[in-house]
């Protein structure tokens, strides 16, 4: 029988049909099980497609307007409407809640008293009327089949975000931004290692994140806690290694493609790269995983003796099948629903990873899945269909019983190129307990069928 790898799971949920980033404490209250964008916090890029308007004459939507999208979560957001030298227009949205900031706007006009913009790396659309005094627009957010009401407000002083655990420079300690390489899959590395000021070497810990495409601080929701964390240790004397993840930040590489092993394989760069540095103890180098990353460190630490200890939050006791039955229906009933709901949805992953682990063929496993997709839907009734598309409770249904976005939507030519996440997900359900082997002692080497 083939192993199967547990890979970092992120399953981004947009407000309609998306997914959601699974593990992470925002699990532990409904309210941040949705999110509205999910992208890199990239650097502002340029707005197009603005009107024109006098460059003597302020235009009518310049400034900060501010209004609040309920997705099933509240979400603050803030439009940032400047006016260029030419009279153009150029426009950024920031997400607050969602740490999302000067996201891109790709035309705004103002027609009569029609407001609209557009951003379509988003395929998102908002419509909205302004007010007779110019302070408001009432309108809908658009982004896939359900529009959502948006009222936004003109403001001097929009919101920020708060976040005084986030340690401000200069810093006791010293920062220094590193690149280094996995030799094993030649890809680059990106990180921040940070130094207590010490005469002698000190003792040193590289952090691994949970799954999904994270990068250094793990940041999410605004908040980030491998920057929190690395800003204590190192004020105590250790010093931390946090990086980006494959793929992510200015790191090289594919994190789609990769396995849980080929993230053991970045970890032991790290240590290695730890070991050349004269400030740092060779003989303390630890580990820190969190979430995946908490089955991660006891992977590389049976098989490295560069390892001196090893410190896990929130790593799996169980299987990772068993966790993702878990995660969902803690989801579904934090979501509001039934217990039939619940149950229902526990039958369908059974049967989506039974085939999942059973099949080898990635193109039949496709077929299969979809097919039982049309069964399940097929058996509902018109009140049930109903509430998929609005609620979501049943969005979460639709998310980890793996419908729309992973089969439906990918053809099984993206199966058989390893592109699919789906596919990933069925070598993910099984490493777990492979870690827990791994963890007790036994070093039978586990390989991973690529699709």
């Amino acid at each position: 029988m083939k192993r199967i790898k547990l890979v970092g799971i992120s399953l981004a949920l947009l407000i309609t049909s998306q997914m959601m980033t699974t593990d992470r404490a925002a699990f532990a209250q409904a309210s941040n099980s949705q999110s509205l964008f999910l992208q890199p916090n990239s650097a502002p890029q340029s707005a197009s497609g603005g009107q024109t308007q006098s460059n003597k004459t302020p235009h009518t939507l310049t400034g900060a307007w501010q209004g609040t999208l309920d997705a099933g979560v509240k979400l603050r957001l803030v439009l940032k409407v400047k006016q260029a030298a030419d009279g153009s227009l150029t426009s950024t949205l920031d997400s607050l809640d969602q740490a999302a900031t000067n996201m891109p706007i790709d035309s705004i006009t103002l027609d009569g008293v029609k407001v609209r913009f557009e951003m379509k790396r988003l395929g998102a659309v908002y419509e909205g009327t302004l007010s007779a005094d110019k302070n408001e627009i009432v309108g809908e957010w658009k982004q896939g089949t359900t529009p959502l009401p948006l009222t936004f407000k003109r403001t001097d002083k929009p919101l920020a975000l708060n976040r005084p655990q986030e340690p401000k420079k200069p810093y006791p300690y010293t920062e220094e931004e590193v690149v280094y390489e996995n030799k094993k899959d030649n890809i680059k590395l990106a990180g921040t290692l940070t130094l207590p000021r010490s005469e002698k070497p000190a003792p040193a810990v590289l952090l691994i994140t949970g799954s999904g495409a994270q990068d250094r601080n793990e940041t999410i929701f605004g908040h980030k806690p491998f920057l929190v964390l690395a800003d204590y240790l190192t004020r105590h004397g250790i010093a931390v290694l946090r990086v980006d993840d494959r793929g992510v930040g200015r790191s090289t590489g594919n994190f789609m493609a990769a396995t849980s092993e080929d993230f053991v394989t970045d970890a032991a760069a790290g240590v290695a790269f730890l070991k050349t540095r004269r400030e740092i103890n060779p003989k303390q180098i630890g580990l820190i995983g969190h979430s995946e990353g908490g089955m991660i460190a006891p992977m590389l630490a049976v098989k490295s003796s560069d390892v001196a200890f090893i410190v896990l939050m929130s790593g799996p006791g169980i299987n990772g099948e068993e966790i993702m039955y878990a995660q969902a229906a803690l989801i579904l009933k934090a979501s509001g629903a039934s217990d039939e709901a619940i149950a229902k949805n526990r039958v369908g992953q059974e049967r989506y990873f039974n085939i999942l682990k059973q099949e080898r063929d990635s193109a039949i496993a496709a077929r299969r899945i979809r097919e039982i997709s049309s069964e399940l839907e097929a058996g509902m009734t018109e009140e049930q269909k109903k509430a998929l598309q609005s609620s979501d409770a049943q969005t979460q249904f639709y998310a980890f019983a793996l419908v729309s976005l992973l089969f439906d939507l990918r053809s099984a030519t993206d199966f058989e190129e390893g592109a699919n996440p789906g596919a990933r997900l069925g070598r993910r359900t099984r490493s777990a307990s492979a870690a827990e082997r791994e963890s007790r002692g036994h070093r039978r080497s586990v390989k991973s069928r690529r699709e």
